[in-house]
C-alpha cells in the first residue's frame, strides 16, 4: 500500500458557524485511503471538535485567547507542522490564514492555501495584513467569484492564484415538514417573512426594520420572523421608533431553521455585504422563495426573473417593492422556488465541492 498524503487544516475556532461546518464536511469527506488529515484549531475546543474526533480525525486545539496569546499560538503551530510534516496546509478564516501561512512557511510546508468567505467592508486592515502575507501563499480559495473579485479589486491579489469553490448544501436536509408559526404569536391570517442571520449592521437588520415600516400600512397582515444570534434590544428599540415593534419577532438562534423556511412565505436577506450566504442556499433547498440584496455570492445563486428577487443594498424601498412583487404573484414565487431547488441539486452539493478541493490538492501534490 502507498503511504497516505498528509494534509493539515488550520482554523481560528471550531464553534458553530459556516466556515467551521464547511471545514468539517470537507475533512470528513476526504478519501482517507489517499489523504491523512489533521485539524489544528487556534482557539479552544468547540462544537465541531467532537464531530471531527468521532469521525476519526485528529484535532489539536491550541487554546488561543486574544492578541496576547498570538506569539504562543504561532510557536506551537510551527511545532505542530514540523512534527506532522504535511504536504499541504489549508487554512480557514483571517487569523488562521495569517498565522497558519506564516507558521507553515517557517516549518517548510510546500503548499499553503488560504480560505476566504466574506468581503468584509468593516475590517479593511484584515485585507492589508493578508496582502502582506500573500508572498507566502500558494493559492487562495474563495467561496464566490464576488469575493475573489473584491480581493483582487481592493487588495490586488493575483487572480491567477485564486480559485473559486462555492459553499454547498445537502438538499435533503432542508426538505422537512413546516413549523407551526403560531408558536411565535402569529395568527393563521398573517403572512410571515423570515430572516436568518446575526443581528448586525452587515446583515442589514436596520434596513429590514425600515422595510417593515414602509409596508405597515399597505400590508397590515404582514409579520417578520428574525432568527439569529445577537442582542435584540437595540433592534427592538429601532422597531418601536418606527412603529413596527408588534410586527417583528426576534426569535434568537434556532435549531429548526429548515422547518421555519418551509413555513414562511419567503426568505428576506437585507445584507450590505456577504461572501456566499449559506442562508440563501438553505432557503433554495427548502423551496422557500428568496428576496435578497445584490451582494457577493447572491448574484451567483439568484437570477432575477428566474428563481428570485434581487435588489440594490441599502435600499429599503427597493426591498419593499420586491416583497410586494413576491406576495402579489404566488404562482411566480412557487415557480422560482422549484427552480432554486433544481439549481441547488445540480450545482451546489457537498459532493461537487469535495471533488473540486480534492482535485486542487492532488494538482498541488503532482506539481511539487
Amino acid at each position: 500500500m502507498h503511504p497516505r498524503h498528509r494534509i493539515a487544516f488550520c482554523i481560528t475556532e471550531l464553534d458553530r458557524g459556516g466556515a467551521e461546518g464547511a471545514l468539517t464536511r470537507l475533512v470528513t469527506g476526504l478519501d482517507r485511503s489517499f489523504w491523512e488529515p489533521r485539524v489544528i484549531c487556534l482557539g479552544p475546543e468547540g462544537h465541531f471538535t467532537s464531530v471531527l474526533l468521532e469521525a476519526g480525525i485528529p484535532v489539536v486545539t491550541l487554546g488561543g485567547r486574544g492578541p496576547m496569546s498570538l506569539p504562543r499560538v504561532w510557536y506551537r503551530l510551527v511545532r505542530e507542522f514540523r512534527a506532522f510534516r504535511p504536504a499541504i496546509v489549508q487554512s480557514f478564516l483571517f487569523h488562521a490564514n495569517v498565522l497558519g501561512t506564516l507558521a507553515a512557511a517557517r516549518a517548510g510546508v510546500p503548499a499553503r492555501l488560504t480560505g476566504h468567505r466574506v468581503s468584509d467592508r468593516r475590517s479593511r486592515w484584515f485585507g492589508r495584513v493578508e496582502r502582506w502575507v500573500d508572498r507566502w501563499v500558494t493559492r487562495r480559495i474563495c467561496v464566490s467569484q464576488g469575493v475573489a473579485d473584491y480581493l483582487h479589486r481592493e487588495f490586488g491579489f493575483d487572480p491567477a492564484r485564486t480559485d473559486v469553490i462555492p459553499n454547498t448544501i445537502s438538499p435533503s436536509d432542508w426538505q422537512v415538514p413546516a413549523a407551526d408559526l403560531t408558536q411565535f404569536g402569529f395568527g393563521l391570517n398573517h403572512t410571515v417573512l423570515l430572516t436568518v442571520g446575526r443581528l448586525d449592521r452587515q446583515k442589514g437588520t436596520d434596513i429590514l426594520v425600515n422595510t417593515a415600516s414602509l409596508l405597515r400600512s399597505t400590508h397590515p397582515d404582514l409579520r417578520w420572523l428574525v432568527v439569529g444570534p445577537g442582542d435584540p434590544v437595540p433592534w427592538r428599540n429601532l422597531a418601536a421608533r418606527n412603529g413596527v415593534a408588534e410586527l417583528i419577532h426576534f426569535a434568537g438562534p434556532r435549531d429548526d431553521v429548515a422547518a421555519l423556511m418551509n413555513a414562511a412565505q419567503a426568505l428576506v436577506l437585507a445584507s450590505r455585504w456577504e461572501g456566499m450566504p449559506n442562508v440563501v442556499l438553505e432557503a433554495m433547498a427548502a423551496g422557500c422563495p428568496v428576496i435578497s440584496t445584490k451582494v457577493e455570492g447572491v448574484v451567483e445563486l439568484i437570477e432575477p426573473n428566474r428563481n428570485g428577487w434581487v435588489v440594490a443594498p441599502e435600499n429599503p424601498a427597493a426591498l419593499a417593492s420586491a416583497v410586494i412583487g413576491c406576495l402579489a404573484n404566488p404562482e411566480t414565487a412557487r415557480r422560482y422556488a422549484a427552480e432554486s431547488q433544481t439549481i441547488v441539486s445540480e450545482k451546489f452539493t457537498h459532493e461537487r465541492s469535495l471533488a473540486k478541493y480534492d482535485a486542487l490538492y492532488r494538482q498541488l501534490l503532482s506539481s511539487r
